[in-house]
C-alpha cells in the first residue's frame, strides 16, 4: 500500500469530531491528494495545543474515512474548523522508504528487463557454456557446421559482385537459381531455345471477357445486382453529392430531401371537407385549422414547479409544504426535485401526494453531495395506480427524510403532466 502526498495542502473540519469518529468531513477535501485503497496519507489534525495524526484511507468528496492516533499521537475530539493538513511525518518517510526497497529478485528482474543494460543475465550464461573449449570461428567444422562457406570456397568473381542494400530476391528468382540445367531454367522462363517467349494468353469468359491478348472488357448488361456492394434496408440508389461523381447510396430522408417531399406526405390526397378540418377529425396536414391548432398545444405537456423552500432556508423534515390546485385532467409523467445547496451525508427524500395518497412507487431522492434528483443512484417511479390527476385534485409535497450531516437549503420540485 504506497503512501502518497502532495505540497501546501490545508483546511479545516467541516463539524465536531469524537475521539473515536472515523468519518470526518472537511470544508475542501479536494486540496488532499485522490486517496482510494490500497493508496493512502497521514493528516495533522491541530486546536491550540491539541495535536493528532491520522491515516487516511479514502477520501470522496470533502469526506475522509481514517485510523485516529497515528504516529505516536493519541486520537482525540476536535472542534468546528479546527485544521487539517499534510505534513511531513516520521511514518510518512518511514512509509515511503519501505514502499521503495526492492528484494534481491524484484532487483535483478528489473536489471534484466532493462532492454539498455546489457544485462548478463541466465540466457547469457548458458549460451557462453555451450561454446566449446578453445574456439575457433574460422574452424572449417564450424563454418560447415554453420550452413557457410570459408573464403577459400567462393569464386573470385564472386567475392568481387556488388549489390545494393536494399536488394531483395523475389520468389521467382529464387526458383530460377535453383534451377539445375538451362532446359529446366527455359522451362521455368517461359522460352524455347530461339529465345520465343511460349506463353498463350488465355480467353476470358464470362462477367468479364477478352481475346487473346486483347482488352479486358465488361459487356453491356453483364453484370447483375447481386454482383453490387450490399446496401442497408430501406436504402435508393442515386447521388446527392455535387458534381457528376458515382452512385450513392441514399438514406430515406436524404432522398426526401432530394425530391422535396415532406416526411409521410401523400402524393395524391384525398379532398378533405371543411366540417371535418374544422371539427378536427381529420389529421391531415390541408385540415389544420384553429381548431386543429388548439389541440396540438393541447397535447403538449404542462410543467408545474413549485419552490417549496427558499434557497437560504435549510430543509426540514415535514408534511404538505406546498399545495396545488390541479386545473386539468393529466398524466403524471415525469418528477424531478432541485436543491439549492447539496446536504451532505445521506440521503433527502420527497415524495408527491394527490388528494392525500403518494403518487410514487419510489420517492424521489437526492443523494448526499447532489443537487439534483436526476442524478441519484435509485432514480423515483411514479405508481401507474396514482398517475391520472382530474379536475380540481389537491397534490401535496412531502419532506420525508433530509441528510443527516449538513441539512440541504432552497427545495423547488418540477411535475410534468401529459394527456392519458
Amino acid at each position: 500500500m504506497p503512501v502518497i502526498f502532495n505540497n501546501n495542502a490545508i483546511t479545516t473540519l467541516n463539524g465536531a469530531i469524537t475521539n473515536v469518529a472515523t468519518s470526518i468531513t472537511v470544508t475542501a477535501g479536494g486540496v488532499f491528494p485522490v486517496t482510494a485503497s490500497p493508496d493512502y496519507c497521514y493528516l495533522t489534525i491541530t486546536e491550540g495545543a491539541k495535536i493528532e495524526i491520522i491515516k487516511a484511507t479514502d477520501i470522496t468528496g470533502n469526506v475522509i474515512t481514517a485510523v485516529r492516533g497515528q504516529d505516536g499521537t493519541t486520537a482525540q475530539a476536535f472542534s468546528t474548523l479546527s485544521r487539517v493538513d499534510l505534513r511531513l511525518t516520521t511514518a510518512t518517510l518511514v512509509d515511503a522508504l519501505a514502499d521503495n526497497i526492492l528484494s534481491d529478485a524484484a532487483i535483478k528482474t528489473a536489471y534484466e528487463n532493462n532492454t539498455n543494460t546489457n544485462a548478463y543475465d541466465d540466457a547469457a550464461v548458458t549460451k557462453l557454456g555451450n561454446i566449446e573449449a578453445a574456439a575457433d570461428v574460422t574452424d572449417v567444422t564450424n563454418v560447415t557446421a554453420a550452413g557457410a562457406l570459408m573464403d577459400s570456397e567462393v569464386d573470385a568473381n564472386i567475392k568481387t559482385l556488388a549489390l545494393p542494400a536494399s536488394t531483395t530476391i523475389s520468389a521467382f528468382v529464387k526458383t530460377l537459381l535453383d534451377d539445375t540445367s538451362a532446359a529446366i531454367a527455359r522451362g521455368t522462363l517461359g522460352v524455347d531455345v530461339a529465345g520465343t517467349i511460349n506463353y498463350t494468353h488465355p480467353n476470358h469468359t464470362g462477367d468479364v471477357t477478352s481475346t487473346g491478348d486483347g482488352a479486358t472488357v465488361i459487356p453491356n448488361n453483364t453484370v447483375t445486382l447481386a454482383k453490387m456492394a450490399d446496401i442497408a434496408t430501406a436504402s435508393i440508389l442515386g447521388r446527392n453529392t455535387a458534381a457528376t461523381g458515382d452512385p450513392e447510396v441514399l438514406t430515406p430522408a436524404v432522398a426526401r430531401g432530394i425530391l422535396n417531399v415532406a416526411d409521410g406526405a401523400e402524393v395524391n390526397p384525398a379532398p378533405v371537407s371543411l366540417a371535418a378540418a374544422q371539427a378536427g377529425t381529420d389529421t391531415a396536414e390541408s385540415s389544420w385549422t384553429a381548431q386543429r391548432v388548439r389541440q396540438a398545444v393541447q397535447a403538449a405537456p404542462t410543467y408545474i414547479q413549485v419552490q417549496v423552500t427558499l434557497n437560504e432556508d435549510f430543509l426540514v423534515a415535514n408534511t404538505g409544504l406546498a399545495l396545488i390546485h390541479v386545473p386539468f385532467a393529466r398524466k403524471l409523467t415525469a418528477v424531478h426535485a432541485e436543491v439549492g445547496t447539496a446536504g451532505v451525508t445521506g440521503l433527502t427524500t420527497i415524495d408527491i401526494n394527490r388528494n392525500g395518497t403518494s403518487m410514487l412507487t419510489t420517492k424521489l431522492t437526492i443523494d448526499s453531495g447532489e443537487t439534483g434528483s436526476d442524478t441519484a443512484v435509485t432514480a423515483a417511479v411514479i405508481d401507474a395506480a396514482q398517475d391520472d390527476t382530474a379536475i380540481n385534485d389537491v397534490l401535496t409535497i412531502d419532506i420525508d427524510l433530509i441528510s443527516t450531516g449538513t441539512a440541504p437549503k432552497g427545495l423547488t420540485v418540477t411535475l410534468t403532466f401529459e394527456n392519458s
